[in-house]
C-alpha cells in the first residue's frame, strides 16, 4: 500500500462505531528502554522492557442517545474496552489495529464561538497492540454465510490469534452466531473451528476471542449463522496473530 491521506479512518469502541464523530486519532506503541550500561561501555546501552500501548482521539461532541458522549463518559475508568482502528477503511482484507484497553481520560471544552470538541485517551490493560486484518467488514448481514477467506498465516506454538467482534446493529427476536474458522486451503475443504463467539440477540455488543497455537492452517474466515424472521446485523470482525 502506498502513502495515504487520512480520509477514511474507522474507529470502533466496544459496540459503537465512532468513525464519523472523529477528525483525529493516534496510536502510540512502544517498548520501555531499561538502562543496562556497565563499566567498560563507552556508550549508553538499553534493554527492551515492557511494551506500552495507548490511543487517543479528537472529535466533535454530540449528545445523541448512544452517541459518543454517552459512551465515552460511561466508560471512563472501565477496563476491557475493545478498540479497533483501521487507517484506511474496514473492507475485508484491510489492515486494522486492535487492543484491549482501559479508558483513562475524557475531556470536553472549547473557547466561545467554537465547535465543542472532545478528546479521549485509552491505555492497554496488559494486551499488546495487534496488527490485524478485517475478516468480516462492517455491513448489514441478513442471512447465514461465510466471510471471504483471508490468508493470515499459521500460528506457531509461541503465538496466539486474537479476534475482535463488534456488533453495531441488531434486530429484536433474531440471533447471530459467529465462529472463527481456519483451513489449509482457500476453498475451506475441511474447516476447523478455532473460537466461538457468544450468540448475539437484540443487543449490540463486542467480544474478544483467542486461540492458542500451534495451528498449521494458514487460511481464516468467519462462519456466521443468522436466525429469525427479519434479521439484520451490522458486524465487524478483525483478527491478528501475535507472539505470546
Amino acid at each position: 500500500m502506498a502513502q495515504i491521506i487520512l480520509t477514511d479512518v474507522n474507529i470502533a469502541w466496544q459496540e459503537f462505531n465512532l468513525t464519523t464523530d472523529h477528525n483525529r486519532v493516534a496510536l502510540n506503541y512502544g517498548a520501555e528502554g531499561k538502562d543496562d550500561t556497565v563499566f567498560g561501555d563507552t556508550t549508553r546501552s538499553s534493554k527492551g522492557g515492557l511494551y506500552t500501548v495507548a490511543a487517543n482521539g479528537v472529535g466533535l461532541w454530540n449528545s445523541a442517545d448512544d452517541g459518543v458522549d454517552e459512551q465515552l463518559f460511561a466508560d471512563l475508568g472501565q477496563a476491557t474496552r475493545l478498540i479497533t482502528i483501521a487507517p484506511d477503511g474496514w473492507t475485508a482484507a484491510d489492515y486494522a489495529y486492535i487492543f484491549e484497553a482501559m479508558s483513562s481520560q475524557y475531556t470536553v471544552g472549547a473557547q466561545v464561538g467554537e465547535l465543542l470538541p472532545f478528546t479521549w485517551e485509552a491505555r492497554s490493560e496488559g494486551s499488546k497492540l495487534i496488527r490485524g486484518t478485517v475478516l468480516l467488514q462492517n455491513t448489514a448481514l441478513v442471512a447465514s454465510g461465510n466471510s471471504a477467506a483471508i490468508q493470515l498465516g499459521a500460528v506457531t506454538a509461541t503465538q496466539k490469534i486474537f479476534a475482535h467482534l463488534h456488533v453495531f446493529g441488531a434486530t429484536a427476536g433474531d440471533t447471530f452466531d459467529a465462529v472463527l474458522q481456519s483451513a489449509s486451503d482457500q476453498a475451506f475443504t475441511t474447516p476447523n473451528a478455532r473460537a466461538t463467539f457468544t450468540q448475539v440477540g437484540a443487543t449490540v455488543t463486542a467480544e474478544r476471542k483467542s486461540a492458542n497455537g500451534a495451528i498449521t492452517d494458514t487460511w481464516w474466515r468467519i462462519n456466521y449463522t443468522i436466525g429469525g424472521v427479519s434479521p439484520s446485523y451490522n458486524v465487524l470482525v478483525v483478527a491478528g496473530i501475535v507472539n505470546n
